[in-house]
């Protein structure tokens, strides 16, 4: 599994962008559980605070992505605890649940974790109050090196139901950011995130755990940008729609397309200069932006903003 965010970068872009939930709408449930214990005795202790304190499937679920996000910190480190053998399948199934339950224990402890640990301890959680979640394995992108490069398990989160209905929930990626160390900065981006911002950065590996009527191919999900700002939801009518631009294809230029809001504000930057203003025609048929832009020589990377925030990043070949 890779790091929280793997790019200084890219950990600044998804920093920038607008939560998914109004903080209003769990207010009471955010204010509770910060009277919970940061160094908690046990997973059951948290739980027992969790069930006393709420009846809803939803605010459980927002007390548990809470109180993890604001309590538990990234540690690389912790992958040497993910390490165990086994020469049959048996084997592996009781080393597994074993594995399981001492990787919770140990996050509980140290407050510290990788993904396996952030999604272990979500699950538990909601299995101790009485919330329906499954966990979810797949590949990530958060960085330059991830656009065009072949599928990888490399990421795990969580599915949760509410009232019957599937969420997704990345408590890992809503801690913080990691670069050469943990940078506490909890968000709830990614609670109840929405499936179709949430494929452009996680790709399961079942189809059914995008939680999309018409599930992305891996392919696309492998070349296809970062794409950073929530307002951007049409990604079959985005250009570019690779991800990788050839500064030596033989215009020079690339058109480019954005399905957003008429009243987005657009800029763009390279290679993290300062972002400059930046023109475009607004096509009311299609309603989206349209522009051309030269693609410069040894440029590595063109972020285009909205309204001053990054939204979609291309890797510059």
């Amino acid at each position: 599994m890779k790091n929280l965010l793997s790019s200084a970068m890219i950990l600044m872009l998804f920093l920038s962008t607008t939560p998914a939930h109004s903080q209003a709408d769990f207010e009471r449930v955010d204010a509770v559980i910060q009277l919970y214990p940061r160094q908690a005795e046990s997973v059951e202790q948290i739980a027992g605070f969790i069930n006393r304190d709420f009846n809803s499937e939803a605010e459980k679920l927002r007390a548990i992505y809470g109180w993890i996000i604001n309590n538990i910190a990234y540690d690389p480190n912790e992958y040497k605890a993910l390490d165990y053998s086994f020469t049959t399948v048996t084997e592996r199934n009781k080393k597994q649940e074993k594995f399981r339950q001492q990787l919770i224990n140990r996050v509980i402890e140290t407050r510290v974790a990788v993904c396996e640990g952030y999604a272990f301890l979500f699950e538990r959680l909601c299995e101790l109050t009485g919330v329906t979640s499954y966990l979810v394995r797949g590949d990530s992108k958060a960085s330059l090196t991830d656009i065009g490069r072949e599928f990888d398990v490399n990421h795990m989160w969580n599915i949760a139901l509410i009232d019957g209905t599937a969420y997704l929930f990345d408590a890992t990626w809503g801690a913080g950011r990691y670069t050469d160390r943990f940078e506490k900065d909890p968000t709830y981006r990614f609670f109840q995130s929405n499936p179709q911002q949430f494929i452009y950065t996680h790709f399961p590996l079942l189809a059914e755990d995008q939680l999309l009527a018409q599930p992305l191919d891996r392919t696309t999900f492998e070349t296809m940008p970062i794409i950073v700002d929530d307002s951007l939801v049409q990604y079959d009518s985005l250009l570019p729609s690779t991800g990788i631009l050839n500064s030596g294809a033989s215009s020079g230029k690339w058109q480019f397309r954005l399905p957003i809001p008429q009243e987005t504000a657009l800029g763009i930057s390279v290679d993290g200069a300062s972002m400059r203003p930046l023109a475009a025609n607004w096509n009311a048929a299609d309603q989206c932006y349209e522009f051309e832009l030269d693609i410069p020589l040894g440029a590595q990377f063109l972020i285009v903003h909205f309204n001053e925030r990054p939204g979609v990043v291309y890797k510059i070949d």
